[in-house]
């Protein structure tokens, strides 16, 4: 991963590949368990998020970059779970619902990403549904106000690196699942998202 050019978009999608490869590599290791828990933790993804954010930080960018990577994450999420929920936005508000609670829940730290992190979630979702997808001007502007809330000025970095992390996780799980913890499918699947991305502005879905 380069050190000097790294596109908010491109970035999004590797650290959804790693994930859901790393999910889909869990399962065939526990295929069959009854609770396979979570994919161990990769080092070396942590290692690339790191540098990339130390990148945009030496050049002034890190919250506009790191901004960009959220949104390009929360969208594809977003869209993982809508697919996987039939399309159905009632199924997709009452999982949000229970999904919120449960983050809400589970968190100890002492200034935890993952309530904020369902927060822009549910910005994302409220523009699910034929048509409704907004411009992603727009949307990022929507998504500043909780991430800027969230992100302390002495920990710009730690904060934003927690946040693109945990939706990393959930987008490459959500990814995975979808999939059915194929990886093949998985592979073919962001390996035409790449090309979109390198040829040309995806656009709003």
């Amino acid at each position: 991963m380069s050190e000097t050019t790294v596109e908010p978009g491109a970035f999004a999608l590797s650290l959804i590949r790693t994930n859901a490869l790393d999910e889909a590599a869990h399962h065939a290791a526990h295929d069959g368990a009854r609770d396979r828990g979570q994919a161990p933790g990769n080092w070396s993804m942590y290692q690339d998020l790191t540098k990339t954010l130390e990148t945009w930080k030496a050049a002034g960018t890190l919250r506009e970059d790191g901004l960009l990577t959220i949104e390009r994450l929360l969208v594809d999420l977003v869209v993982y779970r809508f697919q996987a929920l039939g399309e159905d936005k009632g199924k997709l508000d009452r999982w949000m619902s229970d999904f919120g609670d449960q983050v809400c829940r589970s968190q100890r730290h002492a200034h935890p990403a993952g309530p904020t992190a369902v927060t822009l979630m549910s910005v994302v979702t409220e523009d699910v549904g034929p048509g409704r997808w907004q411009n992603d001007g727009v949307r990022v502007a929507q998504l500043a106000v909780p991430y800027q809330g969230y992100v302390r000025p002495d920990q710009e970095l730690e904060d934003t690196r927690e946040l693109i992390l945990t939706l990393g996780l959930w987008a490459g799980q959500f990814l995975a699942s979808l999939m059915h913890y194929e990886r093949d499918r998985i592979t073919g699947y962001l390996d035409s998202r790449a090309v979109k991305v390198d040829g040309a502005d995806e656009g709003t879905r």
